[in-house]
Protein backbone atom coordinates (compact mmCIF):
# COMPACT_ATOMS: atom_id res chain seq x y z
CA UNK A 1 0.00 0.00 0.00
CA UNK A 2 3.09 2.13 0.61
CA UNK A 3 4.77 1.93 -2.70
CA UNK A 4 1.21 2.67 -4.32
CA UNK A 5 0.64 5.84 -1.94
CA UNK A 6 4.77 6.79 -3.06
CA UNK A 7 3.98 5.77 -6.72
CA UNK A 8 1.15 8.09 -6.95
CA UNK A 9 2.81 11.15 -4.99
CA UNK A 10 5.66 10.60 -7.30
CA UNK A 11 3.66 10.60 -10.90
CA UNK A 12 1.94 13.85 -9.13
CA UNK A 13 5.00 15.86 -8.24
CA UNK A 14 5.85 14.49 -11.90
CA UNK A 15 2.81 15.87 -13.55
CA UNK A 16 3.15 19.32 -11.66
CA UNK A 17 7.44 19.52 -12.63
CA UNK A 18 6.13 19.22 -16.39
CA UNK A 19 3.29 21.68 -16.24
CA UNK A 20 5.39 23.99 -14.44
CA UNK A 21 8.26 23.48 -17.04
CA UNK A 22 5.81 23.84 -19.93
CA UNK A 23 4.44 27.11 -18.70
CA UNK A 24 7.86 28.62 -18.09
CA UNK A 25 8.80 27.66 -21.82
CA UNK A 26 5.68 29.15 -23.21
CA UNK A 27 5.99 31.59 -21.57
CA UNK A 28 9.60 32.78 -22.52
CA UNK A 29 8.56 32.08 -25.89
CA UNK A 30 5.93 34.93 -25.34
CA UNK A 31 8.35 37.34 -23.99
CA UNK A 32 10.94 36.26 -26.91
CA UNK A 33 7.83 37.56 -29.36
CA UNK A 34 7.48 40.48 -27.56
CA UNK A 35 11.11 41.66 -27.53
CA UNK A 36 11.43 40.64 -31.20
CA UNK A 37 7.97 42.65 -31.78
CA UNK A 38 9.07 45.52 -29.91
CA UNK A 39 12.36 46.32 -31.65
CA UNK A 40 10.09 46.19 -35.28
CA UNK A 41 7.98 48.99 -33.68
CA UNK A 42 10.97 50.45 -32.97
CA UNK A 43 12.64 50.23 -35.87
CA UNK A 44 9.20 51.15 -37.17
CA UNK A 45 8.82 54.21 -34.74
CA UNK A 46 12.71 55.94 -36.02
CA UNK A 47 11.71 55.71 -39.84
CA UNK A 48 8.36 57.42 -39.18
CA UNK A 49 10.08 59.88 -37.05
CA UNK A 50 12.33 60.74 -39.88
CA UNK A 51 9.24 60.80 -42.29
CA UNK A 52 7.73 63.18 -40.40
CA UNK A 53 10.85 65.39 -40.10
CA UNK A 54 11.16 65.67 -43.52
CA UNK A 55 7.34 66.65 -44.37
CA UNK A 56 7.87 68.96 -41.58
CA UNK A 57 10.27 70.41 -43.68
CA UNK A 58 8.97 70.74 -47.04
CA UNK A 59 5.60 71.77 -45.21
CA UNK A 60 7.79 74.59 -43.83
CA UNK A 61 9.34 75.66 -47.12
CA UNK A 62 6.27 75.51 -48.69
CA UNK A 63 4.53 78.23 -46.43
CA UNK A 64 7.44 80.05 -46.88
CA UNK A 65 7.11 83.34 -48.59
CA UNK A 66 10.69 82.49 -50.81
CA UNK A 67 8.36 79.52 -51.86
CA UNK A 68 5.14 81.65 -52.49
CA UNK A 69 6.50 84.48 -54.51
CA UNK A 70 8.10 81.71 -56.58
CA UNK A 71 5.25 80.42 -57.17
CA UNK A 72 3.08 83.52 -57.97
CA UNK A 73 6.01 84.03 -60.59
CA UNK A 74 6.38 80.67 -62.07
CA UNK A 75 2.28 79.82 -62.06
CA UNK A 76 0.64 83.25 -62.50
CA UNK A 77 3.56 85.19 -64.01
CA UNK A 78 3.23 88.18 -61.57
CA UNK A 79 6.29 89.40 -60.04
CA UNK A 80 7.50 92.42 -57.89
CA UNK A 81 7.34 96.21 -58.51
CA UNK A 82 11.04 95.83 -59.10
CA UNK A 83 10.80 92.80 -61.27
CA UNK A 84 11.75 93.56 -64.92
CA UNK A 85 9.91 91.07 -67.90
CA UNK A 86 11.63 90.66 -70.99
CA UNK A 87 9.25 89.87 -73.84
CA UNK A 88 10.67 88.11 -76.62
CA UNK A 89 9.19 88.17 -79.98
CA UNK A 90 8.22 84.86 -80.78
CA UNK A 91 9.44 82.21 -83.42
CA UNK A 92 8.13 81.74 -86.75
CA UNK A 93 8.15 78.69 -88.37
CA UNK A 94 9.09 78.72 -91.94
Amino acid sequence: MKIIKDMIRFLACGIILISVGANINNQLVTLRQAWRKNAELEAKIAQLAEENRVWNKKVEYASSSAYLEGQVRDKLGMGDKDDYWIVLPEEKEE
